[in-house]
């Protein structure tokens, strides 16, 4: 419902303006830039990542979901894997890191760019291991993701069968 979650981001305007939180316009613009991506406008959305990227306040908040990883996912999906390689050398990113919530979004975005580059050996033991850490946590999104992103690592590694059962569990 791309219209409906377009329309409530237009009402959150004035109501941001006008109580002027302070992460109202970084949160405004990620949400933009998101939408706008879904819709395949993703020049537009990389556009408003940029502008969120300078206008970020933590809110005493951990960045747990830096802009510039979502910027990059953004990147993988319109096929620009340099920028997004570009992106993991400037987070400091690497398939070998343990699996930590702090670093856990740019980990599964890491993870996204490696099957994007067809490196499916290296994306499905990062995988793993993210998958295990949000389901210890209970962090069920990024264990869904996670869970997804193993099966898709393992179907391009050529095991169709242990795909369909990670995505059946």
């Amino acid at each position: 419902e791309l219209d409906a979650a377009a329309e409530h981001l237009r009402a959150s305007l004035d109501l941001g303006e006008r109580l002027a939180l302070a992460q109202h316009p970084y949160r405004w613009r990620v949400i933009d830039g998101r939408l706008r991506a879904i819709g395949g406008d993703y020049e537009g959305a990389l556009r408003l990542l940029h502008d969120a990227a300078d206008l970020y306040d933590t809110d005493y908040s951990p960045k747990a979901r830096p802009v510039t990883a979502t910027a990059a996912r953004v990147q993988i999906a319109a096929g620009d894997l340099a920028a997004a390689q570009h992106w993991a050398i400037d987070a400091g990113v690497s398939a070998d890191d343990e699996a930590s919530y702090l670093r856990e979004y740019e980990h599964l975005t890491l993870a996204r760019l490696l099957l994007a580059s067809g490196d499916a050996r290296q994306a499905e033991p990062l995988a793993e291991r993210l998958l295990e850490a949000a389901e210890y946590g209970g962090r069920d999104g990024s264990a869904l993701e996670a869970g997804m992103l193993l099966a898709l690592a393992k179907s391009a590694s050529g095991d169709t069968a242990r795909a369909v059962v990670t995505l059946a569990e």
